[in-house]
């Protein structure tokens, strides 16, 4: 794979755990995308659509990787 000519970095006050959920969890991600929300089950080769309440799609893709934060104990 390519690497991107672009990268964005950005910085979010939150816990780890918070911020997965806002962008994997679709009654989240309906919160900071516009009312529509990341679908997928979120495993490496899955299907991903950004869908809105009528459950259209709007943008589909698949997961090239995908890395939960991990817990600490």
């Amino acid at each position: 794979m390519k690497q991107p000519k672009q990268v964005y970095t950005l910085f979010i006050r939150s816990t780890p755990k918070k911020t997965w959920d806002a962008i994997t969890k679709p009654e989240f991600t309906r919160q900071y995308w516009g009312n529509l929300a990341n679908v997928s089950d979120w495993k490496k080769g899955s299907k991903w659509e950004h869908v809105t309440k009528e459950n259209e799609a709007w943008i589909v893709g698949r997961v090239t990787e995908s890395a939960p934060p991990k817990s600490r104990a």
